[in-house]
């Protein structure tokens, strides 16, 4: 799991055939070796909510300090929503203070699967400014994100360029 397409590949294989939403979690030793994964919400074709309690028990349970999220989006519709970053982000800086890293969240879709490191929206979980990130897919530009505060605490608007 030490590079993007290993991840979503593997995360791709995970979600064939589903027709709710789903998150998943990918426990990895310090080598970014595959230790665990499993499912740890299920919700509906549109939507699922998330516990971080469970995300930071199963870490605790498998003994890691490296995991990543995968949530499928079973309408077929690849882009990151907003509420989609801004649970990132939200796990992200829960997870940091207690030793727990998030390395990337995929979303998977429609056979493809998207990583929100990659497509640069984690470089806003440690923005402490205002901010304006271009998130992209396959060179092609999806669209923008604006940040008015501190991420932790800040509304942002999405704006499509596609």
């Amino acid at each position: 799991m030490s590079n993007y397409n290993t991840v979503c590949e593997y995360f791709k294989t995970q979600f064939l055939g589903e027709t709710v939403e789903k998150i998943r979690i990918a426990c990895l030793d310090d080598k970014l070796r595959l230790i665990s994964g499993k499912i740890i919400a299920e919700g509906a074709p549109g939507g699922v909510g998330i516990n971080i309690r469970r995300i930071v028990e199963f870490t605790y349970k498998n003994k890691c300090e490296n995991v990543i999220l995968a949530h499928n989006h079973p309408h077929g519709d690849i882009i990151p929503s907003d509420d989609d970053i801004k649970a990132t982000a939200e796990i992200y800086n829960t997870l940091k203070p207690v030793g727990i890293n998030l390395l990337d969240h995929i979303i998977v879709a429609d056979g493809q699967a998207i990583s929100l490191k990659e497509s640069g929206a984690f470089s806003l979980f440690a923005s402490s400014l205002s901010a304006e990130i271009i998130l992209e897919y396959e060179g092609e530009t999806l669209f923008t994100l604006v940040t008015e505060k501190p991420f932790c605490s800040s509304f942002f608007a999405i704006s499509p360029l596609v």
